[in-house]
């Protein structure tokens, strides 16, 4: 198997760890616990650490097909960088959630929270990085790269809509639409 092949590996499993399984860590910690209950954080948990093992298996990679490792480049110098953000998120979200709540794990909570925000905005650039050096290193057109800009731009707008959806069903403009006993899926704006 030559370099391009594992490149190619290396970039499916970020894409899925940076690209697709963080996204939706964060996504169901912001906007799915109060429709999932206690359960958002065993989906929280199972998407990020899902996450974390595909992007490992791509740090390996990277580390491992590297033939010239004194050329640092901005991709690797940031994904190195995000690997060891990644590993301290992980950990410091254990410490939020497993510990009781006082004045200083409130302040860690936020910390998390933002930190969540920035680790995606900088991982889906890294990846942007990451496919750029590919682009130079083999012959593929410019519809991967318009793809997952595409992509990135999808993933701001279920972001958004979600936020607003969140907002007016709290300032109580929205409310549930049941259909008999099962729970509310559908929502309806209020007059």
């Amino acid at each position: 198997m030559d370099a391009v092949f594992w490149f190619v590996v290396h970039g499916v499993c970020m894409f899925a760890g940076w690209g697709v399984l963080i996204p939706l860590a964060v996504y169901v910690a912001a906007f799915e616990r109060k429709r999932l209950g206690e359960k958002w954080i065993v989906w929280h948990q199972i998407f990020l650490y899902t996450a974390y093992a595909f992007i490992t298996v791509a740090f390996i990679i990277s580390m491992v097909i590297v033939k010239r490792p004194w050329e640092w480049k901005t991709h690797k110098v940031l994904g190195l960088l995000l690997y060891a953000w990644i590993t301290v998120q992980v950990i410091v979200g254990l410490i939020v959630y497993y510990t009781d709540p006082d004045q200083k794990q409130k302040l860690l909570r936020k910390v998390h929270i933002l930190s969540g925000y920035l680790m995606i905005i900088t991982g889906l650039v890294n990846i942007g990085f990451g496919l750029a050096d590919f682009k130079m290193a083999s012959p593929y057109d410019d519809s991967v790269s318009i793809g997952y800009g595409l992509y990135v731009v999808s993933l701001l707008v279920v972001y958004l809509w979600a936020r607003m959806h969140v907002d007016l069903e709290e300032q109580g403009h929205l409310q549930p639409l049941t259909l008999g006993p099962a729970p509310p899926v559908v929502y309806v704006c209020k007059k």
